[in-house]
């Protein structure tokens, strides 16, 4: 067969590399299994993850636009300061016969082992690929010009087999060689959402190859043949006959059949183009650097999270209300070998002429056209006996050195030498590698339970306003018997929800944990729900990093709490007020309360004395961060502006419809620790008033003090955060509508570098312009040292023009400088939104100011004037000749 597709291979290291999904809660093929291990790593996927991994079944419902926080853990690691290259793909799929199973046994392959003849409708097993996707597999040839190394797929021709999975094990419906190799080249119903690489170069290769814009062309049976030649499904795991390419496929000498129903010759194959999924390229971007053999955060406070906003098109797909799934795919490349063709290509740098000579391999004695030895100053001559299966493997360990690719070799690092200078003995230091070479280039992958997405226009929300979920990650136990999951904690950390806009609050548990696991109330369960926390019990501004001179936090809220701008201490644990008492008696109330803007201190104001004296110093009204904490009346609402019937539905896990009488509630059994609540909870999306502030709360049953912290942060804002990568090759993010927009043109970035930062863009008010800060990606000093000498961003500021006027930009470093001039902006206008565009290079704020334009009120004076001139001659000479 002709070598019919270069293609990318997800490598991946010898190790046991997971990658776990942590929120939105991945399955590891777990279904509700009481114990810490999976009960079978064949039901739905190939994971390659160990047994422990994996949340058990919980099912969550979005909606259309919602910014969705996906994490992970990745054990081994990602980012060049260890691995040339890494990979991570997220894709998501939907499907109406898609669902979790109510057992943890694998789903038949024959159609007679299920109800109705029918594995696709048979309820009892989890499903994600279909049934015919499977048969199609098998029924496919593999891609015989793929690298196999030394595998031994002993000629199998079907797509189940692969050198990661050279025995063809079933796991589910899923297609092993579709699993394995990105992009693959036969249709998918998986849909690229992002893209992760060390090695951006390479994005733009990625993003024109996915089938999100790409179709796909491949070999079919004809229905006819499908329908009544197949006898059910295909019975031959190594039937491999449906060719790669079009020519094989359409003059195949066997591609004729005597049809059982017309009782006629017909043609067996045919040649489909599938069409691409039409939705938008995927975000393909740099990865963040995480160290190896940790399942934790990257390097910094939150766990590795790509904020998903669903797309309207779920809906155009059958079967959106059932089930979706995200698919989380990851790989580690060894340097030992060239996996691509070159850093902006994704063609295979190795290929089946990088296989074993042997036409049956054994894995441990004969090794692949892997020239390994040629990087340690060897040549052919050095390691030919090692390609000589008649040599025995000590012979062959003796003349390479062990530097060739096979199984576990032996390598001699010092070379055929003497010990002790008249001793005259001979001797190799032989150490041996852990290599397997099906594992020296792998694919990890999770997958989330089934979820449902819903209309936002059906609950009332226009597509102009945000939808943030706020959820729960990890599950009940101490962190030894929850890991490589986490204990609990609530995500976004913190949740950031833009005035004015939306908060779903929706989570899952579990009534199936195991019985000894760690945990407040009932044995085995898990629960969670939300309680504002009680107020500052002492000042926490003191001692913080500038004190009185005005320390601002970071937007992000980390230090917010830290200033006297939260609502609820997050060092407390015990929950306020939701409702006052009304039996009379005297009652501690400040979950609504009346905060006050910080006073001027009188060491540094001597003359303040006046109640309204605000110190407007450190908290000027005109600055961002002022709104940022505070509504102008110098108060801060009830959490974001949610009503009582909300927060006491967050608080004990009673929907608001459930609420009785005078504020009774309907008793459900044991709800002191929820032992009788449901596993999820799910209210539909809540608007958050204008007014900005930080909230803190807590879940009361899984907060044990010294134990245990499940707390969390709501934070209206009317700021938008986004985060920004760059290299020489451009700029890979996204904004949001009403953000302001970054573009850095290619080779503006120094070879090698990366640009990263974070832009804010402080919401207009009814103001002619936005405020937008540039900084660092942790908050701290933006560093434009990685642009090239003379090149500059281009920053593109929402704003309002008028007319006799032009865009003005303005500069200031700190929130507390005065605005000084930048320079004139131009402007552009995209998706109904007018924006001033300004080059700079370096971080702090930018705003823009319509000034007047003289020239422009010079045209129009001059106009005016000639327009007069000439109506005064008109009516003079119609005048004069009247009379």
């Amino acid at each position: 067969m002709k070598a019919a597709v270069a293609v990318l291979l997800f490598l991946g290291a010898s190790v046991r590399a997971d990658v776990y999904l942590q929120a939105v809660r991945g399955s590891n093929n777990r279904l509700d299994e009481r114990g810490r291990e999976r009960a079978n790593a064949n039901r739905l996927f190939d994971s390659q993850n160990n047994n422990r991994g994996g949340y058990n079944v919980g099912h969550l419902t979005y909606y259309t636009g919602e910014a969705v926080p996906i994490s992970w853990t990745n054990q081994h690691g990602s980012g060049q300061y260890q691995l040339k290259e890494t990979e991570l793909l997220l894709q998501y799929t939907c499907d109406p016969l898609m669902r979790d199973g109510t057992t943890t046994n694998r789903i038949p392959d024959n159609p007679t082992n299920c109800q109705d003849y029918d594995c696709d409708t048979d309820v009892e097993y989890g499903r994600h690929e279909s049934w015919a996707s499977y048969q199609y597999c098998k029924a496919s040839e593999r891609n015989k010009g793929l690298f196999t190394a030394n595998q031994n797929l002993n000629n199998r021709r079907s797509a189940i087999y692969t050198r990661q999975d050279s025995a063809g094990t079933r796991y589910g419906y899923e297609c092993p060689e579709e699993r394995d190799y990105y992009p693959y080249w036969r249709s998918s119903m998986w849909r690229d959402m992002a893209i992760y690489t060390n090695t951006v170069d390479r994005c733009t290769a990625y993003q024109e190859e996915s089938q999100n814009v790409k179709a796909r062309s491949e070999c079919r049976f004809t229905d006819d043949y499908w329908e009544n030649e197949l006898y059910g499904y295909v019975q031959n795991n190594n039937d491999g006959q449906l060719p790669l390419n079009r020519d094989d496929c359409v003059n195949n000498t066997n591609g004729w059949y005597n049809s059982s129903v017309t009782n006629t010759f017909m043609y067996k194959y045919e040649w489909v183009d599938t069409p691409s999924h039409g939705i938008a390229a995927p975000l393909c971007t740099e990865t963040r650097t995480t160290r190896a053999n940790h399942h934790g955060t990257p390097g910094d406070r939150a766990y590795w999270t790509h904020n998903w906003k669903v797309p309207t098109s779920v809906l155009s797909m059958e079967g959106h209300d059932q089930c979706c799934v995200i698919r989380l795919r990851y790989n580690m490349t060894s340097d030992e070998y060239q996996a691509w063709e070159a850093a902006d290509s994704i063609n295979a740098g190795l290929d089946s002429r990088n296989n074993s000579e042997d036409q049956n391999p054994n894995p441990n004695d004969d090794p692949a056209w892997v020239r390994i030895w040629e990087d340690f100053g060897l040549d052919y001559d050095d390691i030919e006996q090692s390609f000589d299966p008649a040599d025995a493997d000590d012979a062959e360990q003796k003349q390479s050195r062990g530097y060739v690719f096979r199984n576990d070799p032996e390598v001699d690092p010092f070379g055929l030498g003497t010990f002790g200078e008249d001793s005259g003995t001979e001797s190799n230091i032989l150490l041996q590698l852990a290599i397997n070479t099906d594992q020296f280039g792998r694919t990890f992958q999770d997958r989330t339970h089934c979820f449902s997405v819903k209309n936002r226009n059906d609950a009332g929300i226009t597509d102009t306003r945000d939808i943030t979920l706020v959820t729960v990650q990890g599950k009940r136990g101490n962190i030894v018997q929850v890991y490589p999951a986490t204990e609990y904690f609530f995500i976004p950390e913190p949740a950031v929800i833009y005035a004015d806009s939306y908060v779903h609050f929706c989570w899952t548990g579990s009534n199936r944990n195991p019985e000894n696991n760690d945990g407040q109330g009932l044995q085995g369960t898990d629960r969670s729900n939300i309680c504002p926390l009680t107020q500052d019990q002492f000042n926490k501004q003191a001692g913080v990093d500038g004190g009185e001179e005005g320390n601002y936090g970071d937007v992000d809220g980390y230090l917010l709490q830290r200033v006297g701008g939260s609502v609820g201490d997050l060092g407390n644990n015990y929950p306020d007020w939701l409702r006052e008492p009304s039996y009379g008696m005297p009652v501690y109330y400040n979950y609504a309360p009346k905060r006050d803007l910080p006073r001027k201190s009188a060491a540094k104001f001597p003359s303040a004395a006046a109640e309204s004296d605000y110190d407007l110093e450190t908290y000027p009204y005109n600055d961002p961060y002022n709104e940022f904490y505070f509504s102008e009346r110098g108060e801060v609402s009830q959490m974001a502006g949610m009503s009582e019937e909300i927060l006491g539905a967050l608080c004990t896990t009673r929907r608001p419809d459930e609420l009785v009488g005078d504020g009774g509630l309907l008793d459900f059994g044991n709800m002191e620790e929820f032992d009788d609540a449901g596993t999820t909870f799910c209210i539909e999306p809540v608007k958050v008033d204008s007014s900005e502030g930080l909230w803190n709360f807590l879940c009361t049953r899984n907060n044990n003090f010294s134990n245990r912290s499940q707390k969390g942060s709501l934070q209206v804002s009317n700021a938008y955060n986004a985060w920004v990568s760059a290299t020489k090759n451009g700029y890979f993010g996204e904004a949001n509508s009403g953000q302001a927009k970054i573009v850095i043109l290619p080779d503006s970035v120094n070879d090698g570098d990366s640009l990263d930062f974070m832009v804010t863009t402080w919401l207009n008010r009814g103001g002619e312009s936005t405020i937008v800060q540039l900084s660092g990606s942790d908050g701290g000093a933006f560093a434009a040292d990685a642009l090239v000498d003379d090149r500059w961003i281009e920053l593109w500021i929402p704003y309002t023009g008028k007319s006799l006027s032009y865009p003005k930009a303005w500069y200031r470093e700190s929130p507390s400088d005065d605005w000084s001039e930048h320079s004139d902006a131009s402007i552009e206008n995209e998706a109904s939104t007018s924006y001033g565009v300004v080059n700079v290079s370096e971080g702090g704020y930018y705003t823009i100011s319509n000034e007047p334009d003289i020239l422009a009120y010079c045209a129009v004076i001059v106009g005016i004037l000639l327009f007069a001139t000439a109506l005064f001659f008109v009516v003079k000479r119609n005048c004069i000749a009247k009379h």
